[in-house]
């Protein structure tokens, strides 16, 4: 369609990287990050990629497959040289490099369309809208970034039979060495491959060039194997699909079958594929017909895009992947519509309006209040999701001995108490711990005073294989039948508490008397319940703090300290 483009046009893409930018910067609320972080630093210190655990008392010299190793080294390398509170930053990175490459898909696929016409940016726009929740600079960004390599590299062979298909060669080698999702790509290769041979057979191509793209991909397969762990990752990939299923402890792992799993994102995620998918029978309607200009999209992407939808439908945490495939489609679907609208610069200012309201809402925190409450805007260390006053309580009271402590808070602990700490249970899950252990965990949590033997409880039996020095558990509603069980045990004397986390020494051990005495609930009562700590963040994450939103004001914690203490103490079953 034949648009009008107002010369403001390409300022609203610029506009589009710097809302990208400004999703970037929010607060450190991932547990999963500390033992990534962790993990690189160990590398780092080390000049080696462990192979067996390292980190956990519980399972230490089990085999463990880290395949995130590389992107885990420059966390740690960003985060000892501006703090973890920096990090984020790659993630904007990742998200330039994502915008960068759907502006080739969008040249490949609209050669004589204007760069920023308005279909393009709206499909931007609802791409960014949609992905925003995964905005978390984890490790999975490098698949989001490589998944859209892999889509631009496919197109542009298609369309201009280029030598750079040879990238998926090192792209591959590098995904095998930088996030589990590295089979992703080899799905993509072997369907795009699969596809092209079909295609080939079809209309009687060349067959050399089938067979050039055949050793391609063939070559970009064994390159998984140039990884710390060899031909192990061969077949890893149907290994870590496999706990997809199995591994339901986190809300991210939820499928659609899931309550957990649905949300503004997910259904939008849906209603995009029913968009997609009449786009893809309203190509092939018209595939004849003289006009028609996008050949390209049929051939591997219906496949690619009906295979991204599934892994979407299987784990929350993948909607992202089928968002970027569902892109090109998107595109052309908002270019064909036959809406006057869309014709006039009017559409320009309309989305102009929707872009500044979606900007102010993410700073000013509206956005995240609304839609995404697990996440606030400004880099920084959330104090309210992780164990920072906790973890600086064990420091500085010289705390030692095995911990048990929850495979929330255990992750934060095993970053801030290096290089001592080792932890009961952590978020490495199923990489490290057998699923039965993780199960008997939760079971742990939430009726710990269950008799396994006719004298012994479910804690009693955690305990005798490992007599925990002290407890760091979170105060969580799934976890705080435990909490209530330790401060009626004998055994255990509650020391310190605040919103967050509850701690809890082992008063049989003679190392632990003074403190228990000096700090403990029976010495000083109530007033072991302190407020969370104020953490200040780095200078550079201030000033990008107040770049992004020069009215930025930090968020405190501790509101409503004197409520919260009450409730804490009448959940745990005291009034004293």
């Amino acid at each position: 369609m034949k648009t009008s483009v107002p010369g403001y046009a390409k300022y609203l893409f610029f506009f589009l990287i710097w809302i990208a930018l400004t999703f970037c910067v929010k607060s450190i609320k991932e547990p999963d990050l500390w033992w990534q972080v962790r993990t690189g630093e160990h590398i780092i210190d080390n000049q080696e990629v462990p192979k067996t655990d390292v980190f956990s008392f519980t399972y230490e010299g089990e085999p463990w497959i880290n395949v995130k190793w590389f992107t885990e080294v420059v966390m740690a390398t960003v985060a000892r040289i501006f703090g973890p509170e920096l990090i984020f930053l790659l993630q904007a990175f990742v998200l330039i490099g994502i915008f960068f490459l759907f502006t080739k898909i969008k040249k490949i696929l609209d050669p004589t369309g204007h760069p920023y016409a308005i279909y393009f940016l709206i499909a931007l726009a609802d791409f960014l809208f949609i992905i925003s929740y995964r905005i978390n600079g984890r490790p999975e960004m490098m698949s989001h970034l490589l998944t859209a390599g892999y889509l631009f590299l496919f197109f542009h062979f298609l369309r201009h039979r280029s030598a750079l298909i040879w990238a998926l060669v090192p792209l591959q080698l590098f995904w095998a060495n930088s996030h589990e999702a590295y089979g992703v790509g080899m799905v993509m290769s072997i369907i795009f491959l699969v596809t092209f041979w079909i295609d080939l057979l079809v209309n009687r191509g060349t067959f050399l060039e089938g067979l050039k793209l055949t050793g391609i991909v063939v070559l970009s397969m064994l390159a998984v194997v140039v990884n710390p762990n060899f031909s192990e990752l061969l077949l890893h990939p149907l290994n870590i699909f496999g706990q997809l299923k199995e591994n339901q402890f986190t809300y991210e792992l939820s499928s659609f079958m899931k309550k957990e799993y649905w949300s503004i994102f997910s259904v939008l995620n849906v209603l995009a594929f029913f968009v997609g998918l009449w786009k893809i029978f309203d190509l092939y309607r018209n595939k004849n017909s003289k006009q028609f200009e996008y050949h390209i999209l049929l051939g591997f992407y219906p496949v690619l895009f009906l295979a991204f939808f599934y892994l979407s439908l299987q784990s929350y945490r993948n909607i992202p992947f089928f968002q970027i495939v569902n892109f090109p489609i998107l595109m052309i679907f908002v270019k064909e519509l036959k809406l006057d609208f869309l014709k006039s610069s009017t559409a320009f200012g309309a989305l102009a309006v929707f872009l500044i309201l979606l900007y102010i809402s993410i700073p000013t925190n509206l956005y995240y209040k609304t839609l995404d409450d697990r996440n606030r805007y400004g880099l920084g260390l959330n104090m309210e999701k992780n164990p920072y006053s906790a973890a600086e309580f064990v420091r500085k009271n010289n705390i030692k001995g095995k911990c048990f402590s929850d495979y929330l808070s255990s992750s934060y602990l095993l970053w801030h108490l290096q290089p001592e700490f080792k932890t009961y249970l952590d978020l490495r899950d199923l990489d490290i711990f057998p699923a039965k252990f993780i199960d008997n965990n939760f079971v742990l949590y939430q009726s710990p005073g269950n008799l396994v033997k006719e004298d012994q409880t479910l804690w009693d039996y955690a305990r005798s294989f490992d007599n925990f020095a002290y407890v760091v558990n979170r105060n969580a509603e799934s976890m705080m039948n435990l909490n209530r069980f330790l401060h009626k045990n004998e055994d255990y004397e509650l020391v310190y508490a605040d919103q967050l986390n509850s701690i809890f020494l082992n008063n049989t051990l003679p190392e632990n008397q003074q403190l228990i005495k000096e700090k403990g609930f029976k010495s000083i009562g109530q007033e072991i319940f302190q407020p969370l700590a104020q953490k200040k963040a780095p200078v550079l994450a201030q000033i990008f703090n107040y770049i992004f939103w020069p009215f930025y004001t930090e968020t405190k914690s501790n509101k409503d300290f004197i409520r919260v203490k009450q409730i804490y103490f009448s959940e745990i079953g005291t009034n004293k």
